[in-house]
Parts: structure tokens; sequence; C-alpha cells
């Protein structure tokens, strides 16, 4: 089994070229530089910028780059996909020393995000949420995927509606969706399966791996610690979308834990948040707003050595001087 704790190891990277229908071409060679980004808050939760200098023009907007990490020491080597990247059209400089081409790189959700609504898309109370997910995917031809089934139904009826000052993406359309069944939005793994998941709090997940001061974990370089974050709400109110023969109903939840710094009972006073004609399951959806505002709100940056960590799995951090100890 390979060890990612052990002190020394020799890291590469290499690319491989795919096509629209993610087969492999072949190798990718010439890169100069690449550098990805992740972020949860982004469009694209996966992005990056590669810069190659090629023997002979490539068509890029039907090249699909794969980076990948190799990663050998004494437990052995590991090859770990990055990101599945579609490119986006390129800059080209000319040097001495031939063209060199500057891609952006996108991973596969930009597919539906630019893919809009030309009509009215619409759907009946009582249709499973997850199979009308998986009935888009199979419409759009968009493959590979992965949907987690569920029997959760829509309570009311759907619609969405093509806007030219607005236009509706399939994205939308599939996020609005996964917010009602009580998933993560839709995301593309490093190999490039778009994946639709139920939500777990931050709290509930289990640590991918441990980044600790302790000299027997993964190891990181300097830590900085910001607390500039808003006070989280600490009660909120939700209430249901009313239906013909249900009136809507409140869903109440408050944070009144006294070892929490942002609670009614340390602060003194109570911050609310309300919603009113909220789809999908109310009460988990207050819950899950309380739970987040719980999580610890404060930012932590360092550096680590590469760990192939994926969207929605959490690290444990220690840190002894400071005493932080957080997922």
């Amino acid at each position: 089994m390979f060890d990612w704790t052990l002190p020394t190891r020799v890291e590469r990277y290499a690319f491989e070229q795919l096509d629209l229908n993610l087969n492999r071409v072949g190798a990718l060679s010439g890169v100069l530089g690449c550098k990805l980004d992740w972020s949860i808050h982004a469009a694209y939760r996966g992005s990056g910028d590669l810069s190659i200098r090629t023997p002979r023009p490539l068509a890029w907007p039907q090249v699909v780059v794969r980076p990948w990490a190799v990663v050998s020491n004494r437990s052995g080597l590991k090859a770990v996909p990055l990101l599945t990247g579609m490119c986006e059209v390129p800059d080209e400089s000319w040097t001495p020393a031939g063209v060199e081409v500057s891609v952006q790189l996108y991973d596969r959700t930009i597919i539906l995000d630019q893919w809009l609504l030309e009509d009215a898309y619409t759907l009946p109370a009582g249709t499973v949420i997850t199979q009308a997910i998986t009935d888009i995917l199979v419409a759009l031809g968009i493959e590979p995927w992965r949907v987690t089934g569920s029997t959760r139904t829509l309570l009311s009826p759907q619609v969405w509606l093509p806007n030219d000052n607005e236009p509706v993406s399939w994205l939308r359309v599939l996020n609005d969706l996964c917010d009602l069944a009580g998933y993560y939005s839709v995301w593309a793994d490093p190999m490039g399966v778009l994946v639709v998941q139920p939500y777990v709090a931050p709290g509930n997940r289990t640590a991918a791996y441990r980044l600790a001061d302790d000299g027997a974990s993964n190891r990181y370089r300097g830590l900085k610690i910001s607390t500039g974050q808003p006070i989280p709400y600490n009660r909120w109110v939700y209430w249901s979308k009313g239906r013909e023969d249900v009136e809507p109903l409140d869903y109440i939840a408050t944070n009144d834990d006294p070892a929490h710094p942002y609670s009614t009972v340390n602060l003194g006073r109570v911050i609310t948040r309300q919603r009113i004609d909220v789809e999908g399951d109310v009460g988990t959806l207050v819950d899950r707003a309380k739970a987040e505002a719980m999580a610890d709100q404060r930012t932590f940056t360092t550096s680590a050595r590469f760990l192939p960590v994926l969207e929605h799995e959490v690290v444990e951090l220690v840190n002894g001087p400071s005493g932080v100890s957080t997922l």
C-alpha cells in the first residue's frame, strides 16, 4: 500500500491528450508549465493554465488534457490524475524557439454550463429527483457520469424558462435539482466523471489525510490563520413552500451551544436568517445551514506536498503551538 507520509519522495508530472469522448490520443509533449486551481466557490471547481510549445498545431477545442502526478518513494509508485480539462481557445506567442501556446483548462461541468435551455423544461410534482437528473444526462448524451440514487421526490412542479437577460444552463437546472434532493452541486472528478452525490456535513466526513507537525503525519510548511470572517447566523427560520392542500410550515434551528463562540449564548444576541417558499426537505436544509455556520469559520493557509484530495473530502489539520485541531 502506498504510504503518503514517508519523508522522502520524488514527484514528476505527465500530461495525457484525450479526445472529446475521453479516449486516449497519446502523451502531450512540449508542456512548459501548468498551474491548476480548485475552489468550491468557483463556477468551475477545477481550472488551470497550460503553457505548451507544440511541433504541430492542435485543434484545441477538440482537445482534452489530463495532467497526472507521478509520486514515488520507498513504498512504491503512485500515478494520480489531477484534472480532466476541456480546452478553451488559446493565446499564441511567436518566439525564436517556436510558437508557445497558453491554454485555459476547465473541468467538464463547463459542458453543462455552456449548454443553454432552448425551450421551457418542466417537471411535475412527485418526480423522483435523481431519476430526473439521470434522464437529463442521458438526453444530453454526456458521459461518463455517476448518480447516487434517492427516493426523494419533488413536492411541487418545477419549471425552468429560457431567458435572454439571464440565460439558463443545464448546469443550473441540475444544480437546482441537486439542492432540492439535499445533494452537493454537480462536480467532475479528476477522470472527468460527472458526479451527483448526497451532501454530508463537514463534521460528519472522515478525514482523507492528516496534516500535522508531529513528525509522523503528512508534513506542511508554515501556517497562517485568518479570522477575518463575518459573524455567521445563529438562528435560521425557513418556511416551506405552500401547496394547495398544505399550509407552509416554519422550520427553526438555533445555535445555543455554550461552547460555540457565535452561539446566542455567547454573543448575547440573535442573528437570524430567514428564507421563505423553500423547496425540498426544509428540515434538512435548515440543519445543513446550521452545521455549516457552526463549522470552524477560520481560514487556514499552508503549503504541503501533493496529496490526492478529492472535492468534498476533508483533511485533518493539527498544529501544536497554536492548538489548532480541525477538519
